[in-house]
């Protein structure tokens, strides 16, 4: 299953192999990008992606454990 959300230019996608709550994915894309724009000072798009790509993969390992949300 793929699971996106779309915000300005950037897309988040979520991939899962089995059968998910698709509520939860959803509400953690929404979730994952009011975290990153309160990073980012109200901004996330591809340049503030760019130039903080550690950062966001940094956030992604805090708010996901193992795979889990």
């Amino acid at each position: 299953s793929f699971i996106h959300k779309t915000y300005n230019d950037i897309t988040l996608i979520a991939t899962s192999k089995s059968n998910i709550n698709a509520a939860l994915i959803v509400q953690f894309l929404y979730q994952f990008i009011t975290v990153c724009r309160s990073y980012f000072n109200g901004e996330f798009d591809e340049s503030t992606v760019r130039k903080n790509f550690s950062l966001i993969y940094e956030l992604l390992d805090e708010v996901m454990d193992h795979g889990y949300p």
